[in-house]
């Protein structure tokens, strides 16, 4: 699939999020400490069933990705950096933004539909029982954005 675009793999990883009911929301910053930058870099959806739900950007940053997150595996990378990235993680299950859908059902992960078997992936709604969450590409920096959606 070219980039920008969800692939069948990560549309298969939505779908079976999907119906699932939310445990905890996890989200890991990329800490680039000389630079003294840093970004959203995942968020994670766990579920009560133990899967989890992962959003990131793509490598050419042109979109999100589905990936499958592990932090000791971040943090290898980030020690074999020289100590100049931390990976700092946040259980951001008690914010404004996701309290609500702690226990509540993810319903559906809305994704534009381009044209057959061709969907965008540089933002994704996700409808809950409670209320409704968009996470994005950032387009001004790396990583990304999620917040509240309204109509």
């Amino acid at each position: 699939m070219p980039n920008g675009y969800f692939s069948v793999k990560e549309l298969q990883a939505i779908k079976l999020a999907e119906g699932q009911k939310v445990k905890a929301v996890i989200e890991h910053y990329w800490h680039n400490l000389p630079a003294d930058f840093s970004f959203l870099s995942w968020v994670e959806l766990q579920f009560e069933n133990d899967s989890k739900l992962t959003f990131a950007t793509d490598e050419d940053l042109s979109g999100l990705a589905i990936v499958d997150f592990f932090i000791e595996v971040e943090e290898d990378q980030a020690a074999a950096l020289g100590g100049q990235v931390l990976i700092q993680s946040d259980d951001v299950s008690e914010t404004a933004l996701w309290k609500s859908v702690i226990g509540s059902t993810l319903l559906e992960v809305g994704v534009v539909k381009e044209a057959e078997n061709w969907y965008k992936s540089t933002q994704a709604l996700l409808k809950f029982e409670t209320n409704q969450v968009i996470v994005e590409k950032s387009e001004e920096e790396e990583g990304v954005v999620v917040g509240p959606y309204t109509m």
